[in-house]
């Protein structure tokens, strides 16, 4: 597919097959978020009831821009009616993948639930391309205590290591690589790696999902109890407190229960007020820190965002420095959705539901 003046020509492969040379295609949008490709959908000039067999539900999906891998996943059922077609991106294929050893056994060591995950196919087109450790996340399967550890499906025992090393104002982060590659990554919002031109953004406060403090009930592994621990040690004057249960993740020290709080706490913008709006550019309206004009296929959520002329209105720092934590590249418009973490539709809940595997 041609693509906007400035920008590589974009192509998509169904199972390895140019779209293309199956019909004509357009109106494409590609959504990655802070761990990989999310989504892309686009329409079909089809015939009345021409039904494509390469077209299928699960078919792999690959986007190349200029020859570039830069996202990928499985075909969604296709709405036929409508012509219109939806991809589950690669960084989704874990939510429906159980944590498993090779004997078919619950465990919450990453690297092998990954590894094992990508060998039984289940996550088509991921390869792990860095260390995730292999020291349990949660209480190792039969462990005594209130039940047996409830790690969750595969990408929440992900996120649970993301949020047990999110300490020390650092954010611990995975991401499914355009590629495949599943590598751990941290996010560094001092470091701007996108610089938004001057007079292109301006961004609205809210309060309403502030979090000043976490308190986390758990199963103690010392006093086979349950306790609750908290981050920080105190809440300011009239801050809002949250509270969850982790109880299904096993017995586990009082320091390893704290690290989760404060993981928490950190994802949950650590006390600080969230957004009203992102913004939506052009490639013309921004440029990497070098000072080159950015491809918009490769600007991707996870990268920190600075809007040069902006001062952050929080009061919290001179410079207005976003981490992304949803980008929409809109390919006809030649525009790109950019979504700041913090957004106020990220609720408590979501921040729970992105921390923690979940007891289901």
């Amino acid at each position: 597919m041609p693509n906007r003046p400035g920008e590589p020509d974009l192509e998509v492969y169904i199972g390895g097959q140019p779209l293309s040379t199956i019909a004509a295609w357009g109106d494409a949008e590609i959504t990655h978020g802070r761990n990989g490709p999310i989504a892309a959908t686009w329409g079909m000039a089809l015939k009345p009831k021409e039904r494509p067999y390469q077209l299928v539900r699960n078919a792999p999906v690959t986007w190349r821009s200029g020859g570039r891998r830069i996202s990928f996943g499985i075909l969604d059922e296709p709405d036929w009616d409508a012509g219109e077609f939806t991809m589950i991106g690669g960084a989704r294929l874990g939510e429906g993948a159980e944590p498993l050893t090779a004997a078919g056994a619950i465990t919450s060591k990453l690297n092998t639930a990954i590894d094992q995950a990508v060998a039984r196919g289940v996550t088509r087109g991921w390869f792990r391309g860095g260390d995730f450790g292999n020291t349990d996340l949660a209480g190792p399967e039969g462990a005594s205590g209130v039940d047996d550890p409830n790690p969750g499906k595969l990408n929440e025992l992900m996120d649970l290591w993301a949020t047990q090393g999110s300490v020390g104002g650092v954010t611990r982060q995975w991401r499914v690589t355009g590629d495949g590659l599943v590598v751990p990554t941290v996010e560094d919002e001092s470091t701007p790696q996108l610089l938004l031109l001057p007079g292109t953004t301006s961004i609205g406060v809210s309060g309403t999902e502030v979090t000043d403090r976490v308190f986390l009930r758990y199963n103690d592994s010392a006093a086979t109890r349950l306790r609750t621990a908290s981050y920080p040690a105190q809440t300011p004057i009239g801050g809002i407190e949250r509270r969850a249960s982790i109880v299904h993740l096993g017995p586990m020290t009082a320091a390893r229960a704290t690290t989760i709080a404060e993981g928490m706490y950190r994802r949950a913008q650590a006390g600080r007020t969230g957004w009203t709006n992102g913004w939506e550019l052009s490639a013309d309206q921004m440029t990497t820190v070098g000072g080159q004009r950015p491809s918009l296929a490769l600007v991707r959520a996870g990268v920190t965002a600075q809007a040069m002329d902006q001062p952050d209105p929080r009061g919290v720092s001179p410079a207005l420095n976003v981490v992304l934590d949803e980008t929409t590249w809109r390919v006809a418009e030649g525009l790109i959705q950019l979504n700041p973490v913090g957004l106020v539709a990220r609720t408590w809940e979501q921040v729970m539901a992105e921390a923690l595997a979940r007891d289901e």
